[in-house]
């Protein structure tokens, strides 16, 4: 199974830049700690990992892809950056964070940020 894993600092940030309806620090608290009526696409982001046994890092995306297909004897994939919220800019997503928000992700995504080795 390959599966794509992204930071969840930067996660977290593009699907805010996406719509920005508050200040992210709002929005994060709102999306990571506010009640649940619904499963959000952050519920199932992991899921999969226990079964992986191609892990592509989205930061490096194509040099991994390409790797796992040409390894799995797969044609090769061209792939298309398609998507990019024009909020965005090519911002890091260091530039929305504070403490709290850090600290919120840290909560959230702990067992995750370890395992996939994602510092802020």
């Amino acid at each position: 199974m390959i599966s794509v894993v992204r930071n969840p600092y930067d996660t977290m940030a593009s699907w805010y830049w996406r719509i920005k309806p508050v200040s992210f620090e709002q929005w994060l608290r709102q999306t990571l700690e506010g009640p649940k009526d619904y499963e959000g696409p952050h519920e199932g982001m992991f899921y999969g990992l226990p079964y992986t046994t191609h892990m592509i890092r989205f930061e490096r995306l194509v040099p991994m892809m390409t790797q796992a297909f040409e390894q799995l004897e797969l044609p090769e994939l061209k792939l298309t950056h398609e998507g990019m919220s024009r909020h965005r800019a090519h911002q890091h997503y260091r530039v929305l964070y504070n403490e709290e928000c850090i600290k919120m992700v840290q909560n959230y995504y702990g067992p995750i940020l370890s395992q996939l080795g994602y510092k802020y």
